[in-house]
């Protein structure tokens, strides 16, 4: 007498793997919902944030600038200081650790750092209450937890232009 088919062994192989894949399928289908949930909550909680003193307007102002506009980087810190070496009131230092997180020759890291130290500061020149920048960077892939370069900007009229650069050369000969 034959089996029924239920209980063959070509029968039984190809719904196992049906079973497996729709399993799988339906996890995947669940992480992803979850990651655009989680997504959602932070959008909502981000939006939600109002700055109440000008200083947390800049801050947030930078971390916008780095988010949108700067691959591979990461902010370490923001530090926001009113200038007490000049006469008006209400100006500020601006203290920016970034971390350049791409995995580049240091030539290139060295571009990119550039670029992006001369593109915050075109973009923050038009805080005009911002009378100085100093950018300081990271890069782990070339130099684990140690700054590798720091850019000091001052205003100049209507533009921030670069008072000094450093760079570390026992990365940047």
């Amino acid at each position: 007498m034959k089996k029924p088919i239920y209980k063959r062994k070509w029968f039984i192989g190809p719904i196992i793997f049906i079973i497996l894949g729709g399993i799988i399928s339906s996890m995947e289908n669940e992480d992803a919902v979850t990651e655009q949930n989680t997504n959602k909550v932070a959008g909502e909680i981000e939006e939600e944030f109002v700055a109440e003193t000008r200083e947390e307007e800049i801050e947030l102002l930078i971390q916008d600038i780095v988010e949108e506009h700067y691959n591979r980087t990461s902010i370490k810190d923001i530090t926001i200081n009113e200038n007490l070496g000049t006469d008006e009131e209400d100006d500020f230092i601006t203290l920016v650790y970034l971390s350049f997180d791409a995995k580049n020759r240091a030539k290139t890291a060295k571009e990119m750092i550039d670029i992006y130290s001369s593109d915050l500061g075109a973009r923050l020149a038009d805080e005009k209450d911002i009378t100085e920048i100093a950018i300081f960077w990271e890069v782990p892939y070339l130099k684990e937890d140690s700054n590798i370069a720091k850019f000091n900007l001052q205003r100049v009229d209507d533009k921030m232009v670069f008072k000094d650069k450093w760079y570390d050369n026992s990365i940047f000969n």
